[in-house]
């Protein structure tokens, strides 16, 4: 998926990131971004690469239970 250290440089990668972090938000849509985020990481965000993120954050939401929350 990404190439160098697991950095995504290109838009590719790029909306393929930010699409599997929607994918793992809207699993877990009671979460906040920053609370997903947190959960997944800890408070290491700064130096993590965006492969590890990824990784991490499905594993997160696949020890998650889904709720549902209804559009009003």
């Amino acid at each position: 998926m990404f190439d160098i250290k697991g950095r995504a440089l290109t838009s590719k990668q790029k909306r393929e990131l930010i699409e599997r972090l929607f994918i793992a938000w809207d699993k877990s849509s009671y979460l906040r971004l920053g609370q997903l985020l947190y959960c997944a990481m800890g408070n290491d965000l700064f130096s993590i690469e965006d492969q590890v993120l990824i990784e991490k954050i499905e594993m997160f939401i696949g020890d998650l239970k889904v709720v549902e929350v209804k559009d009003e």
